[in-house]
């Protein structure tokens, strides 16, 4: 069973990268880029992620902090649902959001309320 989104259509979320840990979020999300700056990508593939070549398209540099639009929620990646079963608390989704006028995916995990302190 899916859980539901935990950021809806329109609303401002925070990019804050999670804390990667084999037992919790054991793959790559977003790539560091330098400094506070990760690449964030165009496209994510839902039906293979996670694998070696899922992040296409065009893509920038965001850094931590940056306040974005969620314009869209993409569902979970077919292969994350028992892992997200075991890890309830963590939301694998997979958002369409705008940051600086471009439109890129990010995991649930990477974006944080406008509200939520972690």
């Amino acid at each position: 069973m899916e859980k539901p989104p935990k950021h809806k259509t329109g609303s401002l979320a925070i990019f804050d990268p999670a804390v990667k840990d084999i037992s919790r979020i054991p793959f790559v999300t977003c790539s560091h880029h330098m400094g506070d700056y990760f690449a964030l990508h165009e496209r994510i593939d839902m039906d293979s992620f996670p694998s070696w070549n899922d992040f296409s398209g065009e893509s920038i540099a965001v850094q931590r902090g940056t306040v974005c639009i969620v314009v869209q929620d993409n569902g979970m990646p077919f292969n994350l649902g028992l892992l997200s079963l075991e890890n309830p608390d963590i939301d694998f989704h997979l958002y369409t959001i705008c940051v600086k006028g471009v439109f890129l995916m990010a995991f649930g995990c990477d974006l944080r309320r406008m509200n939520e302190i972690r």
